[in-house]
């Protein structure tokens, strides 16, 4: 969908414009665990160690990108809650799933999601709204 790209982008403008920012994202958290960020591992460890770095963040006055796919609200609903004990402002971007351009990026990516855990997710989808509790909310088209 882009959204790790659009998570280093932002990292990129912190760093120029010498802001403090970290980015928790399970996936890096499993490829430093488990060599490949494919092994899903043990998903409770992984996502506390995400947390742990929203949590250290917020405590050092620093801006923390939450680079997961959490396509329903309940999956957000923690994510939330971390961010809300640390943070004033909680921005959720979005990229609206669409399953052509997913199995598309496919060919561009180095590590391969299969077609059924993408075409689950779609399925799953829930569009993020500031009634779960998001300051902010913004879809990105790309």
């Amino acid at each position: 969908s882009g959204k790790s790209t659009f998570a280093k982008h932002i990292l990129e403008i912190s760093e120029e414009r010498k802001t403090a920012i970290a980015i928790a994202c399970p996936d890096l958290i499993r490829e430093k665990l488990y060599g490949d960020a494919s092994i899903q591992g043990d998903g409770k460890q992984v996502f506390q160690m995400a947390f742990d770095i929203v949590e250290l963040s917020g405590k050092i006055k620093a801006d923390c990108v939450f680079d997961a796919t959490n396509t329903t609200k309940k999956a957000r609903r923690k994510v939330i809650e971390q961010g809300k004990k640390y943070f004033d402002f909680i921005i959720c971007y979005y990229f609206y799933p669409s399953l052509v351009k997913s199995l598309s990026n496919q060919t561009k990516r180095e590590r391969q999601v299969p077609r059924e855990i993408i075409t689950r997710q779609i399925n799953q989808w829930e569009t993020p709204t500031i009634d779960e509790g998001f300051d902010y909310v913004c879809e990105i088209k790309n």
